[in-house]
């Protein structure tokens, strides 16, 4: 078949998992005989057009709009409303797909995230009646930012006036594709309880483990750490991602600085990760010993720290969907302490970790004790961890878009 891949945000230029997931879905249809082309937009105009390893090709445009989707994290409040409207109701994304479509006649269009490629190119799908696949990935589609706090559920960006306007708006633009996957039942029911695919067929398929994308050739290889985690002889408690308020490190590190109390000298807290808390993480590991601040690091250089690890502890305030940090870790055998919230109650099974009242530090260094009094059954983990498998997301993923292959 030849498919037609669009997406906002696409190698180089990424932010987090949900742009993993669409390079792996590119690599996979191409190695599987399908002819790729993928449009993303991208901030650089030397990025035109290029080829992947795996021969799926990519075409690149220059979004219409303020600023480009990734450096939304400074722009004032007034100029981020004004982005939001844009990409909304800016036609030049409908007629950019529409002119794809003619040209280039694909069979199936599959589409991820589109905020910063233009809403109203979903118009141009839908008119055009080619099947359609779209995959969720977070809460973009309902709350312009993304992000729905713990404890904040109610507040004015969540479930105000504007919010619910914002909802009619992207629920009209995006319609009721062919078949909708989402990576958890938590974000599909969150978008089917206001209206969003009532026509849709859909589907729930877990994400796989992110460092399976290295089977499919890519070059990845194991780094060696700057800090390695074998200096240390306790026990290392990790935390891996984006270090900011909502993904709960300061609750992290006042639990943590009350389970030091009550054990100085067993425990170990790596922290992985850039942000805007970065330098106050930099601190909090200078004023203890028992802290060790590690900055970016490599996928392969976290694998390596994840396989070390004791314990990892994912303490988000987010309602995350499917962190690829907690099939990373299981599938490595290393156990997890995370809220109770969103989607994560999903990923973790019996014997795989602890889920914690969310919000609560005094849970959190209960739970992370209790789990490193348990006896530690990596193999076990890795076993029941298989369900994240890349063979078996790729076999799920190829037979549903097989489904809608044309008859002939």
């Amino acid at each position: 078949m030849k498919i037609l891949l669009l997406t906002n945000l696409f190698t180089p230029f990424t932010r987090g998992g949900a742009e993993r997931i669409a390079e792996l879905q590119a690599d996979l249809l191409a190695r599987a005989g399908h002819e790729v082309l993928v449009v993303a937009p991208t901030p650089d105009p030397s990025f035109s057009e290029s080829l992947l390893v795996s021969g799926a090709r990519v075409v690149r445009f220059r979004p219409r709009n303020l600023y480009f989707s990734l450096q939304d994290t400074f722009q004032p409040l007034w100029k981020r409303a004004l982005w939001h409207l844009i990409d909304l109701y800016h036609s030049h994304p409908k007629q950019l797909v529409w002119n794809i479509l003619k040209q280039e006649c694909p069979d199936l269009v599959i589409t991820h995230n589109m905020k910063g490629f233009g809403l109203r190119a979903f118009e141009a799908l839908r008119e055009s009646g080619v099947p359609h696949i779209h995959v969720l990935h977070d809460l973009q589609l309902i709350v312009p930012s993304g992000l729905k706090l713990y404890g904040k559920e109610k507040s004015w960006q969540v479930s105000g006036f504007l919010q619910r306007r914002y909802v009619r708006a992207t629920s009209r633009r995006l319609g009721s594709p062919t078949l909708v996957i989402s990576p958890s039942q938590y974000l599909l029911d969150e978008h089917r309880a206001l209206g969003f695919f009532s026509k849709s067929r859909i589907r729930v398929l877990p994400n796989p483990a992110p460092w399976d994308v290295a089977k499919l050739g890519s070059g990845l290889e194991f780094g060696h750490l700057d800090k390695s985690p074998n200096s240390r002889p306790d026990p290392m408690i990790l935390y891996v991602g984006q270090l900011e308020e909502h993904k709960g490190l300061r609750i992290l590190m006042d639990a943590w600085q009350t389970l030091c109390k009550q054990s100085p000298e067993n425990f170990h807290l790596g922290i992985v990760g850039s942000g805007g808390l970065e330098h106050e993480v930099e601190v909090f590991a200078k004023e203890n010993s028992s802290v060790t601040c590690y900055g970016r690091k490599s996928p392969s250089e976290v694998h390596a720290l994840m396989s070390k690890a004791r314990l990892v502890v994912v303490p988000s305030l987010c309602y995350e969907n499917a962190p690829t940090v907690i099939m990373e870790a299981l599938s490595l055998g290393t156990p997890i302490v995370a809220w109770n919230i969103g989607g994560i109650p999903e990923l973790i099974g019996e014997g795989e970790g602890t889920l914690v009242e969310p919000g609560n530090p005094g849970a959190l260094h209960e739970a992370i004790k209790k789990e490193l009094a348990k006896s530690l059954g990596r193999e076990k983990i890795k076993i029941s961890a298989e369900r994240f498998s890349l063979e078996r997301y790729q076999e799920k993923f190829l037979g549903l878009v097989g489904t809608l292959r044309p008859k002939g």
